[in-house]
């Protein structure tokens, strides 16, 4: 994940071109965006997401070479920059080199104040997941990086952070053999408050904003459908639809975050499989116009998801995604590093 522009609160050139686009960007674009844009402080970051894509396709030695590209241009996204690096290495077979980088990097994060426990957790997540899994190395990130978050002020997203790396802890635990203890225990209690506060705030945002409709299709199973608006529509989105849209909350991360809670609720309640439905206000429109319903009534969004669903089955991701596939948010990450976080639900 590559984190903020480096323009600070000001609208960032790279941001305002994810926007523009309404869909996820290919690696070819943001190569291209990066070449166009050489000297912005941001073109690393688009060689992050670039080399990520192309990690994601399976051409790792491709994705090598633009996070070296990225590493190159120095900067605040360097170390994101080195966790691809070390994480193409592996799945390179270069084991050697993986190991020296990874050591590396380690050193420095070790000598850093604040610690940075986004990296660290980064790479405790790689370790137990590489080709060559090594979840005792993974294990030792984790306290390391816990052990510092105790003793040393780490930030306002210490908790966050901390929280991640409790629930990396016990993942790579298990992967040991190793019994739960008492911190895996309390991790647990704390994720199960979290999970009572998220369905509470569920039930908030189903009452205000209907995002569900049930089967695309009179007869076969019941199916689940979700409807998301793309990046680029979200605040059109919600202008259009005050009431409905009361439960969004005021940016795409609170609202993505609302609605990978919608499918993960669908697909843990009985639903034989749930849809995710992208949409558009052009398209929307079109269907409107065509079918001659009234645009204003929930119905006809709730019939609209439905028949997105049904006609253009292609374009409707079925819930689960792949943890390693590209994140259904458009942020350009990997699932598993973006909404699919345990931290984040």
């Amino acid at each position: 994940m590559t984190g903020p522009s480096a323009h600070g609160d000001k609208a960032a050139p790279y941001d305002t071109f994810l926007a523009g686009l309404g869909r996820r960007a290919s690696a070819a674009e943001y190569e291209q965006w990066a070449r166009d844009h050489d000297g912005d402080p941001d073109a690393p970051r688009a060689l992050i997401d670039a080399g990520w894509e192309r990690s994601q396709a399976g051409d790792h030695a491709q994705a090598l070479t633009l996070f070296h590209r990225a590493l190159e241009r120095g900067g605040e996204q360097s170390r994101n920059a080195r966790v691809g690096i070390i994480e193409q290495l592996y799945e390179l077979g270069r084991t050697d080199e993986g190991h020296t980088a990874r050591d590396a990097l380690r050193a420095e994060l070790d000598a850093a104040t604040p610690p940075d426990l986004w990296i660290y957790n980064q790479m405790a997540e790689l370790l137990s997941e590489a080709a060559d899994a090594q979840p005792q190395a993974a294990l030792e990130w984790c306290e390391a990086a816990l052990a510092r978050a105790g003793a040393e002020d780490c930030g306002e997203d210490a908790a966050v952070h901390r929280q991640r790396l409790l629930v990396t802890r016990s993942v790579v635990r298990e992967q040991l053999g190793l019994e739960p203890d008492e911190t895996d225990q309390a991790a647990e209690a704390e994720a199960d408050k979290e999970v009572a506060e998220a369905a509470r705030l569920l039930g908030e945002m189903l009452a205000n904003a209907p995002l569900i409709t049930g089967p695309p299709a009179e007869d076969g199973p019941v199916d689940a459908v979700v409807l998301r608006w793309t990046r680029a529509d979200f605040p059109s989105a919600r202008r259009r639809w005050p009431q409905t849209t009361a439960g969004y909350g005021d940016d795409y991360g609170t609202y993505a975050a609302g609605l990978q809670r919608t499918a993960d609720r669908w697909s843990t309640s009985g639903a034989v499989r749930v849809h995710m439905v992208t949409g558009t206000l052009a398209d929307y429109d079109a269907y409107v116009r065509h079918s001659g319903e009234d645009p204003g009534d929930p119905e006809t969004r709730t019939r609209y998801a439905s028949w997105r669903a049904r006609e253009f089955g292609q374009e409707t991701l079925f819930w689960p995604p792949a943890r390693n596939g590209p994140c259904w948010c458009e942020s350009g990450q990997k699932y598993k590093k973006c909404c699919g976080e345990p931290a984040r639900n």
